[in-house]
């Protein structure tokens, strides 16, 4: 996004990094987009159709750019950059004319959208993940797990199946726990949220 342009809205199938594939979590590279005001949209599962122009392009390039021939990442990624400028500036499409895509969109050179990382909101994060509501069984010794962190709802409530959504609660993300019958079991705070723990693999502000 720093070289093309802040990216609007990202479509992605349910695989990592950026879906889940049992579509129970959220992770922690969807919670940075989110953050940054990115509109995510999911594909339904095993429907590549719904975003066939980036499979057929995903093919595409890991035929120009296949990472079995590479020795290493920085030889990898050095194809990926030269399979880029090949799309985009030599390779000519009949969609395009016969233009390159460079050629028939110059603003594609432009940056319009300049991408700012000060952008990045933790309020927006919690925004998007209020919208899930997630299913879990409480275990025998009366925890759940949520996006990587086991939490106590104690062991009264061991064998239940519970759930769980995200509140904003004077600026600190919250996880409500409730029964089946819309009962509050618990509130907890969600500390790994706020302080960056959960995101610290994928986002690296400085």
């Amino acid at each position: 996004m720093h070289r093309w342009g802040f990216i609007k809205c990202f479509r992605f199938d349910n695989g990592r990094p950026f879906g889940s594939p049992d579509l129970d979590t959220v992770t922690p590279a969807a919670f940075v987009l989110a953050a940054l005001g990115c509109r995510l949209i999911f594909n339904k599962p095993r429907s590549p159709t719904q975003n066939a122009k980036v499979e057929r392009n995903q093919g595409t390039t890991s035929r120009w750019a296949p990472a079995g021939n590479c020795a290493d990442l920085a030889t990898f990624q050095q194809a990926l950059d030269e399979a880029v400028i090949i799309q985009r500036e030599r390779y000519k499409t009949r969609v395009c004319q016969g233009q390159t895509r460079l050629a028939a969109f110059p603003k594609l050179a432009s940056n319009t959208r300049r991408y700012d990382a000060r952008s990045f909101c933790l309020r927006k994060a919690y925004v998007y993940l209020g919208r899930f509501t997630f299913v879990r069984r409480v275990a025998a010794h009366g925890q759940i797990g949520l996006l990587g962190k086991r939490y106590q709802v104690g062991g009264h409530n061991r064998g239940k199946q519970v759930r769980i959504g995200l509140i904003t609660k004077m600026g600190k993300p919250v996880w409500i726990v409730s029964d089946a019958a819309g009962q509050i079991l618990e509130r907890l705070v969600a500390r790994h949220l706020a302080d960056g723990e959960f995101i610290a693999t994928v986002w690296r502000p400085s």
